[in-house]
């Protein structure tokens, strides 16, 4: 009766312990670079001034572009060792492009206007 009791509760909190996403930010931006759809990787933290700017920008883009690419925000005072991985020298904001098939495509460092990242997201759909 004790071990059908223990395996129903490990049951149960094993389901409420790995909710969608789980990985973290690292395990986000895996399932996004195996979608086959380009990827926007945007590092931010609030602390940064520029990083204020630059949310709306990125928000509008995931909204606009939804269904045909991803946009991933990451919190990149929670995620240090990935902003360093992706972000070169850790400079905020950071926005990171990845084609259709995983590599790298083009790193911004620092506020990047709409046009410059809407001709960017463009030139990876076709």
């Amino acid at each position: 009766m004790l071990k059908e009791i223990f395996l129903v509760m490990l049951i149960f909190f094993a389901g409420c312990a790995a909710p969608k996403g789980a990985g973290g930010a690292e395990g986000e931006l895996n399932d996004a670079l195996h979608s086959g759809k380009p990827v926007l990787l945007y590092f931010h933290s609030d602390s940064c001034p520029y990083c204020k700017y630059q949310m709306p920008i990125v928000e509008e883009l995931k909204r606009g572009y939804e269904g045909r690419t991803i946009v991933l925000i990451i919190d990149a005072d929670k995620n240090r060792d990935m902003l360093r991985k992706y972000g070169q020298f850790g400079y905020l904001p950071a926005i990171v492009f990845f084609n259709s098939t995983a590599p790298v495509a083009h790193t911004y460092i620092g506020l990047t206007q709409k046009p410059v990242l809407e001709e960017k997201l463009n030139g990876l759909l076709k």
